[in-house]
């Protein structure tokens, strides 16, 4: 399965106080496989834009990638149905709350994480409702999973 954990570990509350400045230039996720319910708020700084965002890049070696970079809010109590993200693509979330999220996976359940790379264009996954909001910073890229996890500096790769 292309889902691996990563021993890669934010500065929580810095990176919280960077999507927070980030917030007020996104919108609500424009659902295309379900109905339109405004749960899901996005913000996506474009790459090379914040010297932040470009340090966890540079961190996990994927600079070089059009890597989209972006923050996720999803508000209390809310899911996102199972899906696959569109056009294949492989990412790597970073949970910045002091909560573990978890992403149900088809065929294996519920994987609690802090950080991973996942295929998510090729696994179907969801997320279940839980009474806090989730943030994640997330990064999206359309190079295949394993040109993602070879770039990815082998100290971060958890076995």
């Amino acid at each position: 399965m292309n889902l691996l954990h990563l021993n890669f570990k934010i500065d929580k509350p810095r990176f919280r106080e960077v999507a927070e400045a980030w917030r007020n230039n996104g919108r609500w996720y424009q659902w295309k496989q379900f109905d339109q319910v405004d749960k899901w708020w996005q913000t996506y700084p474009q790459q090379g834009e914040d010297p932040n965002i470009n340090e966890v890049a540079e961190a996990l070696n994927i600079q070089q990638f059009d890597n989209r970079p972006r923050f996720y809010w999803l508000e209390t109590n809310n899911d996102i149905p199972i899906h696959y993200d569109e056009d294949h693509v492989t990412s790597i979330q970073i949970n910045l709350m002091d909560q573990i999220p978890v992403i149900g996976i088809e065929g294996v359940g519920n994987v609690p994480y802090e950080a991973m790379a996942i295929n998510n264009g090729d696994i179907r996954h969801w997320v279940d409702p839980v009474p806090y909001e989730r943030l994640q910073m997330k990064f999206v890229m359309r190079e295949t999973w394993q040109e993602v996890i070879e770039a990815i500096p082998n100290e971060y790769i958890q076995n």
